[in-house]
């Protein structure tokens, strides 16, 4: 399930159990501490990044990875920032200049083969 957002919609509350999911609460508690210890758009929006991460990944794995390297930041704001970059500059752009790419080839191969 895709997340719909607005751009000045916070992260939902903690869906994990502290009880059931330590790891994923924990760290999911990181994000929104990290998002609520400011006003800074930039940081905000790498909170946010931090969090979808974790609500959208579609395998148990993946979230428990994704956990363990916010966890591993051990709530410093530094380093959570340089991990939400890696992930924006690595995993999102990436998509994005993938699906750019295959897009600007549709549209070339479908207007240069008339």
């Amino acid at each position: 399930m895709a997340a719909h957002l607005q751009m000045n919609q916070p992260l939902p509350p903690n869906p994990y159990s502290a009880v059931t999911n330590l790891e994923w609460h924990n760290a999911y508690s990181c994000c929104l501490d990290f998002q609520n210890e400011t006003t800074s758009v930039a940081q905000i929006t790498r909170a946010r990044v931090l969090g979808y991460l974790i609500i959208e990944a579609p395998i148990q794995e993946g979230r428990t990875y994704v956990c363990d390297e916010i966890l591993r930041c051990n709530g410093n704001s530094d380093k959570l920032w340089e991990l939400a970059d890696l992930y924006i500059t690595h995993l999102i752009r990436l998509c994005e200049s993938t699906k750019l790419e295959y897009l600007n080839a549709s549209y070339l191969t479908k207007y240069l083969s008339l």
